[in-house]
């Protein structure tokens, strides 16, 4: 029995290469474009606002939005609804920069091209992610690396998906990440749903 993955929670995307918008064929081309063109549509942002950030044509149906936050209200304050992500009080950065950029993909039908899964398995939401980098130099030109965010075991980052596809008769729902290398983890799905029928999901960053 085929087992249908129902959400794919959290991505990291490594950063190594630095190519044309239009070359984009693997997920760590993926976040050299991303880091572009949201760095990109911060221009003068005032701290709080999500700011959504222009693909190329290629890759219309992925969403990309950006929004800097100071550490110490990260830590302190969190912040609700960041799209479909609900940052709690207690999330730290461990290398201590001022400010960060925190940066929202969606992948949209683009998820099973940047990140194919075994056979057996499909995608029944988009590919989500939240990463993060230092944000102290909005005009910086050089790919940066990604900064290391955790929450706390008893308040975890919470995900509350709004386009979840019916899980198909006889399937088991399975949860799935990738790390900064790529590999591929498999978890049980826990979640509650709301009066709209929307799943949230925990997962510890």
């Amino acid at each position: 029995m085929a087992s249908m993955l129902l959400f794919f929670p959290i991505f990291s995307l490594s950063l190594f290469l630095s190519l044309p918008f239009n070359n984009a064929t693997s997920s760590k081309d993926l976040d050299t474009l991303l880091q572009d063109c949201t760095f990109k549509a911060l221009s003068n942002p005032k701290i709080g606002i999500p700011y959504d950030a222009k693909v190329p044509n290629n890759l219309t149906g992925v969403k990309v939005s950006a929004m800097t936050l100071s550490r110490s209200t990260l830590t302190t304050r969190g912040f609700q609804n960041y799209n479909e992500f609900q940052i709690p009080i207690g999330v730290i950065e461990k290398s201590y920069v001022k400010r960060l950029v925190l940066v929202y993909p969606n992948l949209g039908n683009f998820s099973e091209k940047f990140y194919p899964l075994p056979n057996g398995f499909s995608y029944l939401t988009p590919v989500l992610g939240l990463l993060s980098y230092s944000g102290v130099n909005l005009s910086e030109t050089e790919l940066l690396p990604n900064l290391d965010i955790r929450a706390s075991e008893d308040k975890p980052i919470s995900i509350r998906f709004s386009d979840v596809k019916s899980v198909p008769y006889g399937s088991i729902p399975m949860c799935v990440s990738f790390d900064l290398n790529g590999s591929m983890h498999f978890d049980i799905v826990f979640h509650d749903w709301d009066e709209n029928g929307e799943a949230e999901e925990d997962e510890d960053e």
